[in-house]
């Protein structure tokens, strides 16, 4: 799904663009920190085609979304632009990419780590998987507690005293959303503004050296190719005129069809590069994107923080660590 045969190249594989929004769609609702049912149930709400469907062109859709196809989708590298083949080799690079590796990895660490919903609930809370003890290194999960008609939000490590934990308590879950809130924009502000890193000269002129270096590389690889070709072409011509011996025009043809391959592979490979920076998916335009979301929210979402945030660790109710995955 979301990845076709060109029509012009049938050796080719580009994005279909339909499907390509679904797939975009349901990797965004993952890390905002729906499950894979929320997210099967919102598909199906909006009536969207299932992957059948799609394939045979129906106009709208009768079956509902599962769980199995969310998760093969969420699991799927060849939206990444990687095939994995049959005997489980990994082609990097094939074609066109429509989820970052960042976020591709981003949601493989989500679906790993223990992010079970509250029942009856279809997405995560917002510190689920990222927050931990630090006095045991175990993860604190979600609790809620009603006292005299009030309900109150909080973590707490599950390991407990008994097995070993020091932990001081738990705490509030909207004390440590203002705490870790506060601690972001301070990161951010202490580095620089979105706009200024955007805006900034010195970041244009490294962008267009880097450009300018992989045309040096790509136009140096297309020399070499156009060199080793003719040489290929002519080796049947040398082998009838005995200017080489069977087993001499054997190797010489593996050698030469081994280079061509390579030369060809590195070639895609660096315009596949270039492309993307150029085009603004590379990860630092991952970074300056949460950010922009973190200056324009009161409290970060579930997306920001799994792209900013590697881990939390609470010391105590009034200390936090946090393990940012950028520095800038």
């Amino acid at each position: 799904m979301a990845i076709k045969k060109s029509k012009e190249d049938k050796n080719k594989l580009v994005p279909d663009e339909v499907a390509a929004k679904v797939v975009r769609e349901i990797y965004r609702m993952k890390l905002s920190g729906m499950n894979a049912t929320g997210i099967a149930a919102e598909l199906s709400a909006n009536r969207i085609l299932t992957p059948s469907e799609y394939k045979k062109n129906e106009k709208c859709s009768r079956l509902k979304w599962s769980d199995k196809v969310i998760i093969w989708i969420l699991q799927n590298e060849i939206y990444t632009g990687t095939l994995i083949s049959k005997q489980q080799f990994r082609l990097e690079n094939t074609h066109e990419a429509i989820i970052s590796r960042h976020d591709f990895n981003l949601v493989q660490q989500i679906m790993k780590a223990n992010t079970r919903t509250t029942p009856g609930c279809n997405k995560v809370h917002l510190f689920s998987a990222l927050l931990r003890c630090g006095a045991c290194g175990g993860n604190m999960t979600h609790r809620t507690s009603s006292y005299k008609g009030n309900q109150y939000r909080y973590y707490q490590c599950m390991t407990g005293k008994g097995n070993g934990c020091t932990a001081s308590g738990a705490i509030k879950e909207d004390d440590l959303t203002a705490c870790v809130s506060e601690i972001l924009k301070s990161h951010v502000n202490n580095l620089v503004t979105v706009d200024s890193m955007l805006a900034n000269p010195r970041n244009q002129f490294a962008l267009q050296k880097v450009t300018v270096e992989y045309d040096e590389k790509i136009a140096e690889r297309k020399q070499k190719l156009e060199k080793t070709l003719p040489y290929n072409n002519r080796l049947y011509d040398d082998l009838i005129e005995g200017l080489l011996e069977k087993d001499e025009y054997e190797y010489f043809k593996v050698e030469y069809a081994t280079d061509i391959i390579r030369l060809k592979q590195e070639i895609k490979d660096l315009e596949l590069e270039r492309d993307n920076i150029l085009s603004g998916k590379n990860e630092q335009q991952n970074l300056l994107e949460c950010l922009r979301q973190l200056n324009d929210a009161t409290t970060p979402d579930r997306n920001v923080l799994l792209h900013l945030i590697h881990s939390i660790r609470m010391i105590n109710k009034t200390e936090l660590e946090i393990i940012f995955d950028y520095q800038i």
